[in-house]
């Protein structure tokens, strides 16, 4: 994902998330995420924004920097497989970063994803041994 984030940095300024991609948290006593210039839509960092706000702010932000339409359930897939192409077989790290309870349920959704990389390490190493 750091590969997206240098490619796109205007895309992950201002948008982060403290409990993994697409977690639903609650805001705390007495706040609310009503309107735009509610304590859910807060920019400065200092307690979370609510999941709808910081979904609404991803899909503008990415649709202004690259002119595509991503919800954040697709970004979520998206920032898999980033993490897959840059991890091959690191399921673990990404079951804890997309939230799943069971590493069953992550290999289960993504294990075709890194297909294309295993190919090509795989002609890496094909490539190394026949030197």
């Amino acid at each position: 994902m750091a590969a997206a984030a240098a490619r796109f940095p205007a895309v992950a300024d201002g948008l982060s998330l403290s409990a993994p991609l697409g977690a639903r948290r609650g805001l705390g006593e007495g706040s609310s995420h009503a309107g735009h210039g509610g304590p859910g839509a807060r920019r400065d960092g200092a307690q979370p924004i609510h999941l709808d706000h910081f979904a609404a702010r991803l899909k503008k932000r990415i649709l202004k920097e690259t002119g595509l339409q991503v919800n954040a359930h697709l970004f979520r897939h998206i920032a898999a497989k980033i993490w897959l192409d840059a991890h091959p077989g690191h399921y673990e790290a990404l079951r804890r970063l997309l939230g799943h309870k069971e590493l069953s349920q992550t290999i289960n959704a993504y294990a075709g994803f890194e297909a294309g990389t295993a190919t090509r390490l795989f002609a890496d190493v094909i490539e190394r041994a026949t030197r």
